[in-house]
């Protein structure tokens, strides 16, 4: 199922259009090596690659644009589940503090192609999207939330790549995966 605002009529426009999308800058990966220590224990054990999706390395990217730039025949959207618990408490990001009920199940995304160089994923939950600013060398680990999302990957040139579903897993239960980015 698509986002209702994704329209199929655009699809066309989106083939041959870039989102501009800038690699994370060297004071966001300090600020992303800061926050590891607390990471880790906020996820509640050391085998996993702690969550790495805050305010200053992903870019909230507007539905207009989005209607214009997207794909949406290159969109994975993805179930979420009834069990996930909800994402604020207040101005607390419940989603990403699974020692605090927060959710623990993700799903490993990896492009249908190789990629030259690098990617970066983007998502479409309900109202809210975004895209990372993390640079992805193959995988991502996407958490699993209370609702659908729709999932979406551009390349190093800005256009837009195919993705595709290649495991789900869950925090400190997947050690296949644990050592992939988690986003």
């Amino acid at each position: 199922m698509e986002p209702p605002f994704l329209c199929k009529k655009l699809d066309y426009l989106a083939l041959n259009t870039m989102l501009p999308i800038t690699p994370e800058t060297k004071w966001q990966i300090g600020l992303d090596c800061l926050m590891l220590p607390v990471m880790y224990m906020l996820q509640g054990n050391m085998s996993d690659v702690p969550q790495r999706t805050h305010f200053w390395n992903y870019t909230r990217v507007p539905e207009k644009e989005l209607e214009l730039k997207l794909n949406t025949n290159s969109l994975l959207t993805l179930p979420g589940e009834d069990v996930a618990s909800q994402r604020w408490l207040w101005w607390l990001p419940l989603l990403h503090m699974p020692i605090f009920g927060g959710w623990r199940h993700y799903y490993v995304l990896e492009p249908e192609e190789k990629v030259s160089d690098y990617w970066f994923v983007g998502w479409v939950v309900g109202e809210y999207s975004g895209i990372s600013h993390v640079k992805l060398e193959r995988q991502v680990r996407v958490l699993k939330g209370d609702t659908e999302a729709s999932f979406f990957g551009f390349n190093s040139e800005g256009k837009q790549i195919k993705i595709r579903l290649i495991g789900e897993g869950s925090l400190g239960e997947s050690p296949e995966y644990c050592k992939i980015p988690l986003l």
